[in-house]
């Protein structure tokens, strides 16, 4: 009789003398059982595992909307994930360098709209226009002696639209160039929540599949990153 058939015996056993916590060792023994081991390896401490019962990554997904438009007729679907790393993840990165390790996933941020392009583009043009007129004004003041200061203000209002619509237009630039965003385990670590922007509730559902699917890959790579690999001879 193989030693399989014991085990498995063994275990029909347990079950009828014990009742409920035999049917409890009975199912965590037969994990072992399909892994081709047996209740000796289970119970024998000097055998080599690793221990995976800390490797607990905690994910947090939460749906919202948020109005957007100039009026705010229009919504906008988002989708805010918080990753927590337990001890023994923390530990297993650290020794393996696994800080470079990433995912890329759709941008937190709203897509750009041609409206949105033309109004800053236009924005920097009134802002160019006014600090000419500013400079102009006041030097038509200091030398006409008029006793009036428009020309001041009027300059520094429309160096300051300029500025604030140059820096908005890279912002846009920016967001067109990369329409993704790249989530590092080492942002992970130093700031656990990371935002992407949807169009709408179902393309939520689609996105928060990648999430987890994104995800998943983080956590089986460092699970596997946790022992190195024997040592092993074979022929080919």
């Amino acid at each position: 009789m193989t030693r399989r058939v014991l085990s498995h015996r063994l275990l029909d056993t347990n079950s009828r003398r014990f009742g409920r916590l035999g049917r409890e060792v009975e199912a965590r023994i037969k994990k072992f059982l399909v892994a081709g081991l047996t209740p000796t390896h289970f119970l024998d401490h000097s055998t080599p595992r690793c221990g995976t019962a800390g490797l607990k990554m905690r994910v947090t997904i939460e749906h919202r909307e948020q109005p957007s438009g100039l009026l705010g007729n229009h919504k906008d679907c988002y989708i805010d994930c918080s990753v927590e790393f337990s001890e023994e993840e923390r530990a297993i990165i650290k020794a393996r360098d696994l800080y470079n390790e990433s995912f890329t996933i759709r941008n937190s941020t709203p897509q750009v709209t041609k409206s949105r392009l033309l109004g800053s583009g236009l924005l920097r043009i009134i802002g160019r226009i006014m600090w000419i007129v500013g400079i102009l004004r006041g030097l038509y003041e200091g030398f006409g002696h008029i006793p009036t200061n428009y020309g001041g203000p009027l300059f520094f209002l429309g160096i300051a639209l300029e500025i604030w619509a140059f820096i908005r237009q890279r912002g846009e630039d920016k967001r067109i160039e990369n329409p993704e965003q790249e989530i590092s385990i080492k942002q992970l670590l130093s700031n656990p929540g990371f935002t992407v922007h949807t169009m709408n509730a179902a393309v939520s559902k689609v996105f928060e599949d990648e999430i987890r699917e994104n995800l998943t890959g983080i956590k089986n790579l460092i699970k596997n990153s946790a022992q190195l690999q024997a040592k092993q001879t074979f022929e080919l």
